[in-house]
């Protein structure tokens, strides 16, 4: 498992709904749960695949709380084939 920066991340911007319980409980204790991504072959970038609501509060954080550290979030990578 990696820190992997939020720019770094493609996400599809659809709507996660109401985020303050997560975002609460993830500043209070932090990720229990990385996220889960692939790299893209031809960029540095990376696809969310399992998630969403996590990367979002993260984003979320970020914007709130700037230069705390919530600009990258504990990320599993798997291979492209396998997901």
């Amino acid at each position: 498992m990696i820190k992997i920066p939020l720019d770094d991340i493609d996400d599809d911007g659809s709507d996660r709904g109401d985020l303050g319980d997560l975002i609460k409980n993830i500043k209070s204790v932090g990720l229990i749960q990385p996220i889960t991504v692939y790299q893209k072959s031809d960029t540095k970038k990376y696809v969310l695949l399992a998630g969403q609501r996590r990367y979002s509060a993260f984003v979320e954080l970020n914007k709130k709380y700037p230069g705390e550290g919530w600009d990258k979030i504990p990320a599993i990578i798997v291979n492209q084939n396998n997901s």
